[in-house]
């Protein structure tokens, strides 16, 4: 994660529910699963379902 928030890249994380929350730390957004993903939110189109 560290190296492609050096490019200034938005991240958005889902992971695994018994990793250490410190990794927590350099994502821009941390989702339970990915269906909660909001394309709105990063400004991108409603994705078709």
């Amino acid at each position: 994660m560290s190296s492609w928030r050096s490019l200034t890249q938005s991240a958005v994380m889902v992971p695994d529910p018994e990793l250490n929350k410190s990794y927590h730390a350099n994502a821009d957004q941390v989702l339970h699963c990915l269906i909660d993903f909001n394309p709105s939110y990063w400004g991108l189109r409603h994705l078709k379902t």
